[in-house]
């Protein structure tokens, strides 16, 4: 009987104080635009400040700075769960969201909590951005897609690909083409190259060090897939761009790298 007495005073209360929550439409809007890689959209919105206005937003704790924590982490799962839709990797974006979610709990101010929604969401939509998602992957694309991002560190066949996907190996290769416009060994060398770039960036290893990681068969041969994607080698990515950051989210564990054969 208590949870109906404490429910109906907690409705009573909201009625007395007019509390109206925001139509989904609009919340929606938003996270598709995170989704689809909208970042213009995503910064403008973010720009305005929006999410620290607590008018119209469900209060979740009596504790101001507890309550935008909360509307933090569902702001975090929502993005999470329509980039999936949209075909980001799971493991990726739940990864992400994991890793945003653990950073606002170290949050002590309105004013850190802001400028993390604007970094997460922005990192959400960069991210979809880059990965030129069209629109929502078929279900056995999907699946190759996680396979590639779990597996980025060794050899990725098509015909592994065919095995996870449960099609044949000659229509995944016309399926993957249509889908993302890139043939499945070009796909798998972008993604590798993307990781490289955040290795170079973020850690470390040597060039040669991250040629076998990523087990390209020469480090010559990683040089020449660098260059032909970024319009640079190695070295002069490093030089323009290292920034030694070890809680970045791929790399925050250090052990767990090495135990993948990083």
């Amino acid at each position: 009987m208590k949870y109906f007495s404490d429910w109906l005073k907690f409705e009573e209360d909201s009625l007395y104080e007019q509390k109206r929550h925001l139509p989904m439409e609009e919340e929606f809007t938003f996270y598709k635009s995170v989704a689809s890689g909208d970042t213009d959209t995503v910064r403008k919105i973010c720009e305005r400040n929006d999410f620290a206005d607590m008018k119209d937003k469900g209060r979740l704790s009596e504790n101001p700075l507890q309550n935008l924590k909360f509307h933090f982490v569902i702001n975090t799962a929502m993005c999470s769960r329509f980039c999936v839709e949209m075909g980001m990797s799971m493991e990726e974006s739940y990864k992400l969201s994991d890793y945003y979610i653990q950073r606002t709990d170290l949050c002590t101010t309105k004013e850190e909590i802001v400028a993390l929604q604007k970094e997460m969401c922005l990192d959400y939509a960069e991210r979809m951005k880059s990965s030129q998602h069209q629109g929502v992957m078929p279900g056995n694309l999907s699946k190759c897609m996680e396979y590639i991002y779990i597996n980025i560190t060794k050899r990725i066949s098509s015909a592994d690909l065919a095995k996870v996907s449960g099609l044949s190996e000659s229509y995944l290769t016309q399926l993957f083409k249509k889908e993302t416009g890139y043939s499945i060994g070009n796909y798998i060398r972008l993604k590798k190259i993307e990781y490289a770039k955040k290795l170079l960036k973020f850690t470390d290893y040597s060039i040669s060090e991250i040629s076998d990681m990523l087990c390209f068969t020469t480090q010559s041969h990683f040089i020449y897939v660098f260059r032909k994607n970024t319009g640079m080698t190695p070295k002069k990515y490093r030089d323009l761009r290292y920034c030694k950051h070890t809680d970045y989210p791929e790399f925050a564990d250090r052990d767990s790298l090495k135990k993948d054969g990083i």
